[in-house]
């Protein structure tokens, strides 16, 4: 079946997802050179059922927050596809979280009680992954 102008244009604004599961470390997403990827830029697997926030006055649920099940590395990029591999867990966004608590108010971050710090937008959820998770570019 060959893939008209139009229908190649169209699928540039559709979102970016996992495609496929090949294995424990790699992904197939729905995009490639169509979509402006690049062999070595990395992702983020987004968790849509992150944390829940709660208010502490009235102790309801106001929303929750979104977070990074997994962080991935595209390795091969084709026309419409590319792969993507697992990054190991001694990323930034482990030692990021391992060093917040430390970190004095002077760089200009809060400095919070450890026991109240919501981790998740810092951490790796570690939640399954699916067939349509969404695929975000890190900066």
């Amino acid at each position: 079946m060959k893939i008209s102008n139009h229908d190649l244009i169209a699928t540039q604004h559709l979102p970016l997802v996992v495609a496929a599961i090949l294995s424990t470390t790699e992904i197939v997403a729905n995009g490639g050179i169509n979509k402006n990827i690049h062999e070595g830029q990395v992702y983020r697997i987004l968790d849509r059922h992150g944390a829940e926030i709660t208010d502490p006055i009235t102790g309801l649920v106001i929303g929750r927050l979104s977070g990074t099940k997994y962080r991935l590395r595209v390795v091969d990029v084709h026309e419409q596809m590319s792969v993507m591999r697992l990054i190991a867990e001694n990323t930034r966004d482990a030692f990021y979280l391992k060093n917040l608590k430390t970190m004095s108010s002077s760089r200009g971050m809060l400095i919070a009680h450890p026991e109240q710090m919501n981790d998740s937008n810092n951490s790796l959820t570690h939640a399954p992954v699916r067939i349509g998770d969404f695929l975000e570019l890190e900066f």
